[in-house]
């Protein structure tokens, strides 16, 4: 269906707005409940008979009906990622550096993953901190005592 089409569909039916809006909450769910389902992983489940008794083959092994999926912690870090972004998602670091008019340079605060990156921003940061306190003043430029 034309984007336009669905969009002129949608204000001016309220039974297809109503449907539709059915059909994106179910499908949020099902995707909700996919991710849930492998982040917590499922157990395995067996054939029973009505007096819930596992049902065996002819060599007396249970009928096996679903494997076990073992749970997978990158679902689990998405959903917290993506509910809690606030304690959970990737952050760049943050990294101040003064540099003082007598060409000191001190850093702080540090805020982020101590990971490789993290220091990798650090170095640079220091760095160019560093290019900034050895140039000259404009007054140093002009002959001028500082």
């Amino acid at each position: 269906m034309n984007p336009s089409t669905l969009r002129s569909r949608r204000q001016s039916d309220e039974g297809f707005r109503t449907a539709l809006e059915k059909a994106e909450a179910e499908a949020e769910a099902g995707f909700h409940g996919n991710i849930l389902r492998t982040a917590s992983g499922t157990p395995a489940a067996y054939e029973r008979d009505e007096e819930g008794k596992l049902v065996l083959t002819d060599k007396g092994k249970p009928i096996l009906l679903t494997k076990r999926v073992l749970p997978v912690w990158t679902a689990s870090a998405w959903m917290l990622e993506r509910r809690w972004p606030n304690r959970y998602a990737k952050r760049e670091p943050v990294v101040e550096v003064n540099v003082t008019t007598d060409g000191d340079v001190s850093v702080g605060p540090i805020e982020g993953p101590p990971d490789g990156d993290w220091v990798t921003s650090l170095e640079s940061a220091l760095a160019l901190a560093k290019s900034v306190s050895e140039r000259p003043t404009k007054a140093a430029e002009n002959g001028e005592p500082e």
